[in-house]
């Protein structure tokens, strides 16, 4: 094996791990993502039912008065 095949085996080599490494990063990242969308929607519907408790509250002020 001459030198610049050996060369060109390893920047192969190097370019193929630094691939796995991205498609790694990129699936922890995609699970992050999914993981804050969740958390969102739950969040959302949480502020959802405290806006509904908050007005049925204020009916209930209003009526009684």
């Amino acid at each position: 094996m001459n030198r610049s095949t050996f060369i060109l085996l390893l920047m192969l080599m190097v370019c193929a791990l630094s691939l796995v490494a991205s498609q790694q990063k990129t699936r922890t990242l995609y699970v992050a993502l999914e993981r804050a969308q969740t958390e969102e929607r739950r969040l959302n519907q949480e502020w959802l039912r405290l806006e509904y408790e908050q007005i049925g509250r204020a009916h209930r002020l209003n009526s009684s008065h």
